[in-house]
């Protein structure tokens, strides 16, 4: 089981979700699983399947994110190379599983997503692969959800590339801003402490240089 992942869309309601593999009797099947609290109302864990077929291999947990009530956007990567974009509805109490986007055979994912939604029908998801990059992908709500583009990271004061050594936690600020975080090694320094840096994107660009927070 990989770490949960919360959200809330209101007072009184917490959405939990978290992926966990199961024995079938002859190989393991990786599930999404929700479980909500509304209003003191247990729901009890659900199974939401996953994207694409009941032997896809999740890697590791989910992003969720919510910008009104009675929705979730749920983000989820895949062995394959991939993540995945689902949308809960609340009136009807399914999940739909939309398109997918892959990342380039030159990276290679390496942990579950991070999101928030920053506009109505608007989210973004980021991902960190194993040559020490950030990807933020991002688009529309919907079924023509958008594309991953890499993000360059800081640099040394010779002007070499920081590696990311950890996925990336993003939150939205409620006023169409994104703050952006993750943590980075130098190699100049190969035995130097990684170090917090951040980043905030405002209004569909993103502001200033990153900003390293020890």
């Amino acid at each position: 089981m990989a770490n949960p992942t919360v959200t809330s869309w209101g007072p009184g309601r917490l959405d939990v979700l978290v992926t966990a593999y199961q024995w079938n009797g002859s190989s393991y099947t990786y599930h999404l699983w929700h479980r909500y609290r509304d209003a003191g109302f247990d729901s009890g864990w659900r199974d939401r399947g996953t994207p694409k077929s009941s032997s896809y291999h999740l890697l590791g947990g989910a992003g969720v994110t919510t910008y009104s009530p009675g929705s979730l956007d749920v983000f989820v990567s895949g062995t394959d190379n991939a993540i995945c974009h689902g949308v809960y509805n609340d009136s009807n109490g399914t999940l739909t599983w939309y398109n997918w986007l892959t990342l380039s055979s030159t990276y290679t994912i390496t942990d579950s997503p991070d999101a928030a939604s920053w506009l109505p029908n608007r989210s973004m998801s980021w991902l960190h692969d194993t040559n020490g990059n950030l990807w933020d992908c991002g688009g529309s709500n919907s079924g023509s959800w958008g594309s991953c583009s890499g993000w360059s990271p800081p640099t040394n004061g010779n002007g070499q590339a920081l590696k990311f050594t950890n996925k990336p936690s993003i939150i939205a600020l409620g006023d169409q801003r994104v703050l952006v975080a993750s943590r980075a090694t130098d190699p100049a320094c190969p035995s130097c402490a990684a170090q917090g840096w951040m980043k905030l994107w405002d209004w569909g660009k993103y502001t200033g240089s990153c900003r390293r927070r020890c």
